[in-house]
């Protein structure tokens, strides 16, 4: 019964404290994806403030997004500026921040309602020094 008990609190402590090993921050992690939700809303207003969002090394480049843009909307038969509404979000990873570094990159995926048509989207989110910055978005659904 002891070594049940000892196992049991090992395991909360552990589960408790799992963040903190793996410099997660929560706060940052839901800026991450509410940045990701204001680069969505804003490619149904203007292409060149969601452009904004992306870093400079991003997939798509900035120089890319509107041609990407373009490729969805064929694809699946919708128009962003009819409108964008975030459905849901769907699976999270992170690349835990190394020791002393501020850089840490966010992986979800977002559901996003054009129209009549669900359409997908992979992204991934860095933050750093600078703040937030979108560095990959995909078409398609997260996989675990």
């Amino acid at each position: 019964m002891k070594k049940l008990i000892a196992t049991i609190l090992i395991l909360s402590i552990a589960s408790l404290s799992g963040c903190y090993l793996f410099k997660i921050d929560l706060v940052d992690a839901r800026g991450a994806v509410s940045f990701a939700e204001e680069f969505c809303l804003a490619l149904g207003e203007d292409i060149e403030l969601a452009k904004e969002y992306l870093s400079s090394d991003s997939t798509p480049s900035k120089d890319n997004l509107q041609d990407f843009i373009k490729e969805i909307e064929l694809e699946n038969n919708v128009c962003f500026s009819d409108g964008v509404v975030l459905k849901d979000r769907d699976g999270f990873t992170f690349n835990p921040k190394p020791y002393d570094s501020l850089v840490c990159t966010y992986k979800f995926g977002c559901e996003l309602v054009i129209g009549n048509s669900v359409v997908n989207l992979l992204f991934a989110v860095r933050k750093d020094e600078n703040g937030y910055s979108i560095v990959h978005i995909e078409q398609g659904k997260y996989r675990t």
